[in-house]
């Protein structure tokens, strides 16, 4: 059950997000405060269709669900709620005014760019960084994080061809969004009738997914494609728990996104989707890119006849599975 009792009172200004060009405020119907309890501190009217609220009022409540009380599932809330914050996921745009240290690149008098230029960030800077103008505008030149380099862009309006991933609660339409970063509801959808009054059959929740349509919640835009008018390089017609095939016209490649990778694998016929290595939430222990374990260990749990020692005795030191079958990060597993 959820602890009321210890739910704050969240200013409007947390709830009405401005972080950037091109973020919408939630309707206040959805997520206005109002003085009297109408079942939670928030006041967050039920509405036929939910809407999203955004991650504040998540993470609020999952942070503080069962207060006080020695339970594993609280625990499991509260700290799946710590770690995500830290994920990549969340920082895939970034309002560079209000956060300007989350840009990774260096600057000099030579630089094509200069740090006066960059009012958004695209990318949590763990490979690549891009950034725009205060118009959504693609800068010419994105920064290399590996090899410290400045490189060539294309210009596009990153507004329309990149936040839809890069955002949640993209609108299409209007070409706006509820906030940036990949955040709760981009994989929960919104949350509006769950925040309401704790209901959970009013959230999705991927777990209760086939694995298909687990995958195709990451597939939606960990995936090479077009919409099926071919017009938008991302399924704008995708609420997670959808069909992605139904929205999306997928292209499998033999080097791309991930996605569209592990759906030519033998992993995905063998019922081996995403959340089978990652954790959606991050890696408690911190390791790399959200494993649940390290590669090997990950691996030996299905492919237990073949060690390392015995599989690969002549593999260099430092060596693991991926080194041989995920080449370059590649999701096919190919064998080498």
């Amino acid at each position: 059950m959820f602890c009321y009792s210890a739910m704050l009172f969240i200013p409007i200004s947390i709830l009405i997000n401005a972080n950037g060009p091109g973020i919408s405020s939630p309707d206040l119907k959805t997520a206005a405060y109002v003085s009297d309890n109408i079942g939670n501190r928030f006041g967050i009217v039920p509405q036929e269709e939910a809407k999203y609220v955004g991650s504040d009022i998540c993470l609020h409540c999952h942070k503080k669900m069962m207060n006080g009380e020695n339970n594993k599932l609280a625990e499991q809330y509260r700290l799946s709620a710590d770690v995500f914050s830290g994920t990549a996921h969340v920082s895939t745009s970034i309002n560079a005014i209000k956060s300007p240290g989350k840009i990774v690149a260096q600057f000099t008098s030579d630089s094509p760019l200069q740090l006066s230029q960059i009012k958004f960030v695209i990318g949590a800077g763990r490979g690549e960084q891009r950034y725009c103008d205060a118009s959504f505008k693609m800068l010419p030149f994105r920064w290399n994080v590996i090899s410290e380099k400045w490189v060539p862009q294309t210009i596009v309006d990153a507004a329309k061809e990149c936040m839809a991933c890069h955002s949640t609660g993209y609108n299409i339409n209007t070409v706006k969004w509820n906030e940036p970063g990949v955040t709760c509801e981009a994989c929960h959808g919104p949350g509006s009738l769950h925040a309401a009054n704790g209901d959970k059959t009013k959230i999705l929740n991927p777990k209760n997914l086939s694995y298909e349509r687990q995958a195709m919640v990451c597939g939606q835009c960990h995936s090479d494609g077009t919409d099926m008018t071919g017009g938008h390089p991302f399924p704008i017609e995708f609420h997670p728990g959808d069909d992605l095939n139904k929205v999306y016209i997928i292209e499998k490649r033999d080097k791309g996104a991930k996605y569209s990778e592990l759906i030519s694998s033998k992993h995905i016929e063998n019922e081996v989707a995403c959340t089978v290595c990652h954790a959606p939430h991050g890696s408690v222990e911190g390791i790399q890119h959200q494993l649940t374990k390290p590669v090997n260990e990950l691996c030996m749990e299905c492919h237990n006849d073949k060690t390392p020692s015995e599989h690969a005795p002549d593999a260099p030191a430092g060596s693991t599975c991926a080194t041989c079958h995920m080449p370059g990060g590649s999701h096919r597993f190919a064998i080498p």
